[in-house]
């Protein structure tokens, strides 16, 4: 049995639907209890931001929390250096999650632009994204067959069924590939305005289709 073997690619596009902030908190002190305490009070400080941004408290989750030993290197009197325990770090991560429009994505960055010695980046993600793929992956199939025909009619034969077909499973993307960063010594001047059009959210998805020939 003569068959033939052919790869189908397609794209899968999703127009971004949701915003992603992801917030780093840190703060230091020489007391364990009072770095806490500091990184408390500042996250606190952005639940009230985004509560004034228009959005619920709900929307801010806790992606990560940690304390960490912060060391520092002193003259050990012979010549060297040794680490001594200087004090505390704790470090915060945040997430804000919430439905995008133009107004309420200003509304947010400016609110935290306020927030005091807070770094963020913005990302932007589909929810239909998973769908997109679902159909990316039927044209992906069908682009295979197209090219299938068209090798066959060349060789002056005609297609027969598929004998199989093989999807290699990617590691999904998903966000878009537009990020917004803010930096805490950079702050953002409060009131700012400005316009974001994020680029689509893509997946590429390939199959490997194999098709009996016939002979005309």
């Amino acid at each position: 049995m003569n068959s033939i073997t052919v790869k189908g690619t397609a794209t899968a596009s999703a127009k971004p639907d949701t915003a992603e902030i992801g917030i780093t908190l840190s703060r230091t002190s020489a007391d364990y209890g009072e770095s806490a305490r500091a990184a408390a009070a500042a996250a606190e400080s952005l639940t009230e931001a985004v509560k004034l941004a228009g959005l619920g408290a709900a929307a801010v989750k806790t992606s990560s929390y940690g304390i960490n030993a912060v060391y520092s290197a002193v003259p050990d009197g012979k010549g060297g250096h040794m680490r001594e325990l200087s004090g505390y770090e704790c470090v915060q991560r945040m997430t804000v999650r919430f439905r995008l429009s133009k107004d309420r994505l200003e509304r947010v960055i400016n609110e935290l632009s306020g927030c005091e010695a807070a770094d963020f980046t913005v990302r932007f993600t589909a929810k239909n994204a998973a769908k997109a793929r679902l159909r990316a992956l039927a044209d992906a199939v069908a682009d295979a067959e197209t090219s299938a025909r068209a090798i066959a009619s060349a060789a002056g034969c005609r297609l027969g069924k598929t004998i199989s077909l093989e999807y290699g499973a990617p590691a999904v993307n998903e966000y878009s590939r537009t990020e917004l960063l803010r930096s805490a010594p950079e702050a953002a001047h409060v009131g700012a305005t400005f316009s974001v059009q994020p680029e689509y959210v893509e997946n590429t998805v390939n199959v490997t289709a194999v098709y009996e020939l016939a002979e005309d």
